[in-house]
């Protein structure tokens, strides 16, 4: 029951009846239904309603200044505690542009040559299902094992402390599994968090959580972590990854956990949007990496702005401070589950691909049109009637075609010694 309802139980109290009938009056005017009954109901009725109004104001009052009790009670804990935790943090002492510059300069250093600088953060953004966590393992095995990333760039491997992953996407087995075909040696150079079904146990929101990680990380002698994916993570922490102060709050206690535990990088794993080619969410994620890695798909040409064929080849290039690689073809050894990066980006890889299905075409087909070649390729996905045009005019430009004349003022063509060559080397 509430306070207006205890109310309404004893205002009755107060009403004053209509009097009661004389003995010698032959109407009474408080009769029921009679005008002077009428008019003395309303005037009640408006007295109660002016009363319950006033009771109304005064519940509201001491509410209010309960609620404001509590919000101020609450204000001075929030900020006793923000000085007590202000205590635990040094303050850094500032230096003068003078004693800065009399410092040696130390020569830039990469973690992995013009990828990732030291102390430096990476963003690894993929489109869906492109291999990022191929990529996460193939970079993994590069630190532990110190083998050329991707084929091609040179790594410092981690000498000093260990490789750490937190994982929140994949099951244990299936890390197990893909992590076994990797073939890495030093084994023990790498420690795992599985967090699939757990990923809150990652609060570093949540002060004594984030010191219990600092602990651990520091006692695993963590010096590259790699958390794989981000999203998940935001989710269990009721973090919004499109609302940059989400994304602010997030990065500032992983940092501070990374710092204060010894890591010297970071990788973060991230998904991009749907027919994207950024890292999802707010502004505020490009704002964090020292470098961007982008993992995308060949596009279809056709539909430019959907999400790439799962079976589409895969690119890669990098961007950042001291960081500019340009776009080239990561290839996939299935065996090994090795990647490796070559020169080429996706327009080259399509004028390539459309000149191979030419030549292939021209040496099954000899004396062929341009034409008949066109119609052949709308049978072969990622080959369009514009793409064979401009392959032909290619082929005959570098000698892997010759022409002869038709009949209807056509052009013949056959493939010549240097393009069976090409053809058999598919550059």
């Amino acid at each position: 029951m509430t306070d207006l309802d205890e109310w309404d139980r004893w205002e009755g109290f107060d009403t004053v009846p209509p009097p009661e009938p004389g003995p010698g009056d032959q109407t009474n005017p408080f009769d029921q239904g009679s005008p002077e009954h009428e008019a003395w109901q309303r005037q009640e009725d408006a007295d109660k309603a002016e009363r319950r109004a006033i009771r109304q104001r005064q519940l509201l009052a001491a509410e209010t200044d309960r609620q404001l009790t509590l919000l101020r009670a609450r204000t001075a804990a929030q900020q006793q505690f923000n000085a007590e935790q202000a205590g635990m943090v040094p303050v850094p002492v500032g230096i003068s542009l003078t004693d800065l510059l009399a410092q040696p300069i130390e020569p830039a250093r990469y973690r992995i040559d013009g990828l990732w600088p030291r102390r430096g953060n990476v963003m690894l953004s993929a489109q869906y299902k492109a291999g990022k966590t191929t990529m996460r393992d193939n970079l993994v095995r590069s630190l532990v094992d110190g083998e050329p990333f991707l084929g091609n760039y040179h790594v410092e491997p981690v000498d000093n402390g260990r490789v750490g992953v937190i994982d929140s996407e994949m099951a244990e087995n299936k890390l197990q599994e893909w992590l076994r075909d990797q073939g890495i040696h030093n084994t023990d150079q790498l420690i795992l968090w599985p967090l699939r079904g757990r990923v809150r146990a990652f609060d570093v929101l949540n002060e004594s959580v984030r010191l219990r990680w600092v602990e651990q990380i520091k006692a695993a002698e963590i010096r590259v972590m790699i958390l794989d994916v981000l999203g998940p993570v935001l989710g269990a922490l009721d973090l919004d990854e499109n609302k940059n102060p989400d994304v602010i709050r997030f990065f500032a206690a992983f940092d501070a956990t990374m710092a204060e535990a010894g890591v010297e990088e970071t990788v973060v794993v991230h998904h991009m949007g749907h027919g994207a080619e950024r890292s999802r969410g707010a502004s505020r994620l490009r704002d964090w990496p020292d470098a961007e890695w982008r993992l995308v798909r060949q596009k279809d040409e056709d539909n430019p702005y959907g999400d790439a064929d799962p079976s589409a080849p895969r690119f890669f290039s990098a961007f950042g401070r001291d960081v500019d690689v340009r776009e080239g073809q990561i290839t996939f050894d299935s065996l090994t589950r090795r990647l490796r990066y070559a020169e080429g980006n996706r327009k080259q890889a399509r004028a390539n691909a459309a000149l191979m299905f030419v030549l292939g075409f021209v040496k099954e087909h000899p004396s062929a049109s341009v034409r008949a070649i066109q119609d052949a390729s709308q049978l072969v996905d990622g080959v369009t009637r514009d793409g064979v045009r401009d392959a032909v005019k290619h082929g005959v430009r570098e000698g892997f075609l010759a022409v002869a004349d038709g009949p209807n003022r056509s052009n013949l063509h056959t493939l010549t010694a240097p393009g069976f060559a090409a053809l058999r080397s598919d550059f």
